[in-house]
């Protein structure tokens, strides 16, 4: 489709933008999803697990979340 050269050009902006891991060296051992913060693997690992550490503050709410800001936005609507 391009003209000479055009497909190495492609190759080298594909594997650098999509293909490259970009630094993301935590990996989650279920899915394989990289990371570039071991915290956001911590927390991406609550959907595997089903861990819903994040509880409403709210006295009489009590609703729990596996995503602290899940929670934080849900605890707005109590305000």
């Amino acid at each position: 489709m391009g003209g000479i050269g055009s497909s190495t050009s492609t190759s080298t902006t594909t594997s650098s933008t999509h293909g490259g891991n970009g630094g993301k060296k935590h990996i989650c051992p279920t899915c394989s999803k990289r990371f570039n913060r071991p915290s956001s693997l911590k927390i991406h690992r609550n959907t595997h697990t089903g861990a819903t550490p994040f509880r409403c503050p709210w006295p009489t709410c009590g609703r729990e979340f596996n995503v602290n800001s899940n929670m934080r936005r849900h605890y707005r609507n109590h305000t």
